[in-house]
């Protein structure tokens, strides 16, 4: 499509469609702009011979409002969204963190997970509705709130917990492909003590081979295009669930338990002073929320795809708490049942599994294990490997789409995916698993620097601005959402997101090991506040932004819309985006108009 303005300047929209996604460019011929692109391009050092390889012909698609034809997700498909998303080992071990203090009993954990996923669910409705109602994905949202330069520390933050997230689900399904091989080459990978990898020169070795297999595995999963991943969706929907019921069938089984929740199987639990008990179950609390802080961010990402607004009306705040508590249960009776068994509670269920495999019970001969139950080890491992895959589809995405809507030119999606990956290498996974008190240590991390840049971008869109978002100027190098024609950086946005991190900040040092043992009283409270420190941060950079909004306010508001005037309407409206990129084409073309993405 092209289109000339009184003969001087034309531009040209290029769309074509691929199996991996829809690409879009805005090419600019005016004279002065191609020669100096031209003589860009011409440079014959290294690292701009690098740039031109690596510039794709189209810039991603992914930055743009999504168009009808792709807004095919209704409640049934968030329903089973959050099914899918649910199960997995990392939900499980979570979840029985709670047990292993011995402070809680079984029924106050799960009732502790149940109020954090309730919250949650809350929080992803409210966050989800953004990108419902404007089709638009989390890096574009991030430029409302921050500007079109400031959204990049929080996009590339949210790509790095991505990276994160992809690394810890690696070695988790490095576990799993560990359990495969021990159960069908036993004799070979355990000793005559029962000990495994006997026959290996070093065990930590042995756990690196298992990490690389299912690294690899994981690897061509995310080459495969985001529209061709629903077989392996479905295939997680329907066996995972089946294979963690299953694992809790057979260790509930051998326990001889007939009531699983009932506090008697806690044999070491003590009798806890309430305020230790109050205090075990807000982390408990707060590790579910934490574990949905990088989520809570990014709903937009999968909530653009809603075919309207009734698709999440009640689908986020029913199916998170419902969903992920019934497979905490899981994790928790698990638990629970291995204490009975073993006289220690293990937090997660590959632990069992393998504890299954060291099993040796009288009547066996020669001490060899059953053929059932290395075939069941084996079945079940199997089916947390497509769990795990599954799940690492999602975290790669995440990542991915940040990355490419940051450059655009050079990476697409499937690069970013790849890019994904090299980091889970880098950033050493096997180091968050020592034990389960440094995992949940990383994961409270997630909320100290993730909850306030929520903050402010939900206060933003619901208070501030109640609701009115305009998309063209979103695409504007030099629009409304610049904030500042040099940095383009909305500085109040930073303030508060700032400032909403410092309160936090003695508690995680604390919980990193920084103050030692002995500490004041003062430090004492001032570190509690962390406990809470989802909630600290959302609401200190709500209340900062707030404040600055109102001394200093933010362009972009409709008049007489004054945060502060209760009785000002509420602006918030189904957006129209079809042909998108003729709607910008249409727009007076001068020099005050750039395409972001061009």
């Amino acid at each position: 499509m092209t289109r000339t303005n009184s003969g001087e300047d034309a531009r040209l929209i290029s769309r074509s469609k691929t199996p991996e996604e829809q690409q879009f460019e805005i090419i600019d011929y005016d004279s002065t702009n191609n020669s100096q692109r031209q003589k860009k391009v011409s440079s014959t050092t290294p690292f701009s011979r690098a740039l031109k390889l690596l510039r794709l012909e189209h810039s991603t698609a992914d930055a743009m409002p999504v168009e009808s034809a792709r807004r095919t997700w209704d409640k049934t498909s968030f329903v089973f969204f959050w099914i899918t998303d649910s199960f997995n080992i990392n939900t499980i071990q979570l979840a029985s963190t709670g047990l292993l203090n011995h402070t809680l009993s079984t029924k106050e954990v799960i009732l502790s997970i149940l109020l954090g996923y309730s919250i949650v669910g809350v929080f992803i409705h409210i966050s989800a509705r953004i990108g419902t109602y404007n089709h638009i994905s989390f890096p574009i949202l991030c430029k409302v709130s921050f500007g079109l330069n400031g959204a990049i520390w929080p996009v590339l933050n949210r790509a790095v917990v991505g990276g994160v997230w992809y690394a810890v689900q690696c070695w988790i399904g490095g576990q799993c492909v560990q359990l495969i091989l021990k159960s069908m080459f036993y004799e070979y990978i355990n000793d005559d003590e029962g000990n495994n990898h006997g026959n290996w020169s070093d065990h930590f070795s042995f756990e690196m081979i298992s990490f690389g297999i299912f690294w690899i595995v994981s690897f061509f999963a995310i080459l495969i295009p985001p529209h061709k991943l629903k077989p392996l969706l479905t295939l997680k929907a329907y066996v995972v669930p089946f294979a963690a019921l299953g694992l809790l069938g057979w260790t509930l089984f051998k326990a001889k338990i007939s009531d699983p929740v009932e506090p008697d199987y806690h044999t070491s639990i003590h009798e806890s002073k309430d305020h230790l008990k109050f205090w075990t179950f807000v982390t408990s609390t707060m590790n579910s929320v934490a574990n949905f802080s990088s989520l809570i961010l990014n709903a937009s990402d999968f909530s653009r795809f809603a075919n309207s607004p009734k698709s999440i009306e009640y689908t986020n705040i029913i199916c998170v708490p419902v969903c992920f508590t019934l497979t905490s249960l899981i994790g928790i009776l698990i638990s629970s049942a291995s204490r009975k068994i073993y006289g220690v509670a293990y937090w997660s269920p590959l632990d069992v599994l393998d504890r299954f495999l060291k099993d040796v019970d009288n009547d066996e001969t020669e001490g060899i294990i059953t053929l059932s139950t290395r075939i069941g080890v084996l079945l079940i491992a199997i089916s947390f490997i497509i769990a795990q895959v599954g799940t690492n589809t999602a975290n790669s995405l995440g990542a991915a789409t940040g990355l490419s809507c940051l450059l655009p030119n050079y990476i697409t999606i499937r690069r970013g995916g790849i890019i994904c990956a090299m980091f889970s290498l880098i950033i050493q996974p096997w180091r968050f698993f020592e034990s389960s008190n440094k995992f949940t240590v990383y994961l409270s991390a997630y909320s100290v620097f993730l909850s306030g840049i929520a903050g402010v971008m939900i206060t933003d869109y619901y208070i501030v601005r109640r609701g009115y978002l305009n998309l063209i100027e979103l695409y504007k190098l030099n629009g409304i959402y610049s904030y500042d024609q040099k940095l383009k950086v909305n500085w109040r946005a930073y303030v508060a997101y700032i400032v909403a991190i410092v309160p936090n900040l003695p508690g995680f040092v604390n919980a990193c090991g920084g103050f030692g043992e002995e500490k004041s009283m003062i430090m004492e409270t001032i570190i509690l506040i962390y406990e809470f420190s989802f909630f600290v941060g959302f609401g200190t950079a709500m209340i900062v932004y707030l404040m600055l909004c109102h001394w200093w306010p933010v362009e972009g508001i409709v008049r007489d819309t004054s945060f502060l005037n209760l009785k000002a309407n509420w602006l918030e409206e189904w957006k129209y985006v079809e042909d998108f990129d003729s709607l910008i084409l249409d727009m007076e073309e001068d020099s005050s108009f750039n395409n972001v993405y061009d």
